[in-house]
């Protein structure tokens, strides 16, 4: 995106001779009415549930959701509406990823699983690479859980024995004691 904008920036300079800040406004209002190949809609379409008023400033026309929406809270669930049909229609239209990720499948992780966390901040280089051990005790998703560390005897570390947080299922490897 960066090198599109420096594209046409570079190109309206050059072709006008005033300066590029001049020209910004009307190369990002040009980017976000341009439908993307994908979805078929532009980026202003997605965030407003609205088509892109290219009128010019002085024309007195008022948008179409405004005239047809005689209250606030009726103008409103429309532009909702708008938006997620918007939304559902270019998700349905995305063009499948062309590289599928190659590395090792992901791991599924219910509640109770006992798992181990990777240490990525070790204080000293004799830390473990993994923590733990965690068990499961809520997920977000398939891949965001919140684990809370076992109550084991021989624990070192008193205080982190009963805290919880959220980690990515990446972060997770099983336990197998």
């Amino acid at each position: 995106m960066n090198r599109t904008i420096k594209e046409r920036l570079k190109k309206m300079v050059v072709q006008s001779g005033q300066n590029w800040l001049t020209h910004l406004p009307a190369i990002l209002m040009a980017i976000r009415g341009s439908p993307a190949k994908g979805t078929l809609l532009t980026p202003y379409q997605l965030m407003t549930g609205r088509v892109m008023n290219l009128s010019h400033p002085a024309d007195p026309k008022i948008s179409t959701p405004v005239r047809e929406a005689a209250e606030k809270d009726n103008f409103i669930k429309q532009l909702l509406e708008q938006v997620q049909q918007y939304l559902h229609f270019a998700a349905c239209n995305m063009a499948p990823k062309e590289k599928e990720h190659k590395g090792k499948p992901p791991i599924s992780l219910k509640i109770g699983d006992k798992v181990m966390v990777k240490n990525f901040v070790p204080k000293s280089s004799w830390d473990a690479n993994w923590e733990g051990p965690f068990v499961v005790t809520m997920t977000l998703s398939d891949q965001v859980v919140k684990v809370k560390r076992i109550n084991l005897k021989n624990s070192k570390c008193m205080k982190k024995r009963g805290m919880e947080r959220w980690v990515h299922a990446d972060q997770c490897k099983r336990y197998n004691c």
